[in-house]
């Protein structure tokens, strides 16, 4: 019973060897994603200062993308709801191809309303026509057009 005992106590100690070693590997993992990271964002903070662009990779790029257009199409629902940054609206429709602005004007919000079917909905008559200038159409709430 003794020996079994002092066999089940070594492998314990093995386990908890081996459990320790793993905890340090994983805390260090986690300690140079950390630090990573930290120099990712000073790198930014300082080519933001020094005007440097940053490399970054392509799925960030994507992502850039993806928060302006969404910027965009807040801006366009933000126009529609309230009639203000009538130019700013006015110039970004002009700047992009109309491909694009088919986007921003039919593009339902999470509610399946379009920029047109806000701007008809609050009353801002000089959004709407705005929109409907520049071929928008109503949304219902199915998020179809």
């Amino acid at each position: 019973a003794i020996e079994r005992k002092k066999s089940m106590q070594a492998r314990l100690d093995q386990f908890m060897e081996r459990r320790d070693g793993y905890l340090a590997r994983v805390r260090f993992w986690h300690g140079l994603e950390h630090i990573m990271k930290e120099a990712q964002k000073r790198k930014r903070a300082a080519s933001a200062f020094t005007m440097r662009a940053v490399r970054m990779s392509w799925n960030q790029w994507e992502e850039q993308l993806d928060l302006r257009r969404e910027a965009r199409l807040q801006l366009m629902l933000v126009h529609a709801q309230t009639g203000q940054h009538h130019d700013k609206v006015k110039r970004m429709l002009d700047k992009h191809p109309p491909s694009y602005r088919e986007v921003l004007l039919l593009t339902p919000d999470a509610l399946g309303m379009t920029p047109l079917s806000w701007a008809a909905k609050r009353g801002q008559a000089a959004a709407a026509d705005l929109y409907l200038s520049y071929g928008g159409r109503m949304g219902n709430n199915a998020g179809t057009k």
